[in-house]
């Protein structure tokens, strides 16, 4: 015989394993929610790739999360006109 104490220990149990479980699936891809969140900073499709398939291993999750947290620093791109051309004059009256 199923006593109603019993029936709401299993129900309390249950919502309980789920908010465990949604719990660790959010831990799971905090390197993925990092990365997002520092959009243009990271490289976030490495870093969701290399979370999703190897985060599970312990070493992947740690260095997604690595990945999501660096700082990129981007290197300035200078414009070298080719040799031999020449800017032009100011413009004369007469033109």
């Amino acid at each position: 015989m199923i006593t109603a104490a019993s029936s709401g220990s299993n129900a309390g149990s249950a919502v309980a394993a789920v908010f465990i479980i949604l719990i660790s699936i959010v831990f799971y891809f905090v390197p993925t929610i990092v990365a997002l969140a520092r959009r243009g900073e990271a490289n976030t499709g490495g870093v969701v790739v290399l979370n999703f398939f190897l985060g599970w291993t312990g070493i992947g999750w740690v260095i997604a999360l690595v990945m999501a947290c660096r700082t990129v620093t981007r290197q300035p791109v200078y414009y070298a006109p080719p040799p031999g051309w020449t800017p032009p004059g100011p413009p004369t009256a007469g033109e």
